[in-house]
């Protein structure tokens, strides 16, 4: 093991100590450097969730998928270099997550968007190694809202809204993962009013929006969001996607959730 020389994110400096793990960064960009010699870490994180579908009429929409996830891939930084780091926020509702960036040498997609009746795609590692992201969950004309699947690791997928008549059907449950389970969906309401909206705020995966109900019939509800992930020494599951809206026969449709942010680490090795 060498002895001497640090991390630096931003304006704190990080002395080399083998095994370190910095604190857990939330998304935003961040300029890393090192000093004094060439450093080897371990990155660990997540790219942000991909928002969920509005719904339409009448169906609901569909949850988003969760960013892409790496538990430790390794990356070299030499001194002189500046990197900017950019961890991926979620994705509004109908837009992709952004993606986490380390300059060359990593980039994890953020998961896709839910689009109209059909789930987002987990994000892909673009650069570097890792793991896919977990797919949003359906939605449909008269149907409750499919569950996003598990994340991987203690983070759930949102439940799937509900639909039907008079808005009472439950949603497909979340994922049943050790903890951080996805949210709930939403139930409907009555004619011409959007459906609850699923949590969109979790960063494990949204539960989707209930589906409204109008004369007897049954607006679709929205697809729960694609499970998000935890890297080992991170507090919670990060970069799940946003629950899709609730479906309405007329009146305004739900909104698409927000996906979850990503998140970020470094461990020092050598």
């Amino acid at each position: 093991m060498r002895g001497g020389g640090g991390l630096k994110i931003n304006t704190t400096v990080y002395p080399y100590i083998p095994g370190f793990t910095t604190p857990q960064l939330t998304a935003g960009t961040y300029t890393v450097s090192v000093l004094g010699r060439q450093l080897l870490c371990s990155f660990r994180g997540t790219a942000g969730g991909g928002g969920g579908a509005t719904g339409t009429a009448p169906e609901g929409g569909a949850g988003g998928g969760g960013g892409a996830y790496t538990n430790g891939m390794s990356v070299t930084l030499v001194p002189g270099t500046t990197y900017t780091l950019v961890i991926g926020a979620g994705g509004a509702a109908n837009t992709d997550g952004a993606d986490t960036t380390l300059t060359g040498l990593v980039q994890l997609q953020g998961g896709r968007k839910g689009v109209t009746t059909t789930g987002g795609a987990g994000g892909t590692v673009l650069l570097g190694s890792g793991g896919s992201g977990t797919a949003g969950g359906a939605s449909g004309y008269g149907l409750d809202g499919s569950a996003g699947t598990n994340g991987v690791g203690p983070a759930g997928g949102g439940g799937g809204g509900a639909g039907g008549p008079t808005g009472t059907f439950s949603g497909a449950s979340g994922g049943s993962s050790i903890s951080f389970a996805g949210a709930g969906g939403g139930l409907g309401h009555s004619a011409g009013s959007p459906g609850d909206a699923g949590s969109s705020t979790a960063n494990t995966g949204g539960g989707g929006g209930g589906g409204v109900p109008v004369a007897g019939e049954r607006g679709g509800g929205g697809g729960g969001g694609g499970g998000g992930y935890q890297p080992t020494g991170v507090s919670g599951g990060f970069g799940g996607g946003g629950g899709g809206g609730g479906g309405v026969s007329s009146g305004a449709a739900g909104a698409g959730g927000t996906g979850g942010g990503g998140v970020g680490l470094f461990v020092m090795v050598t």
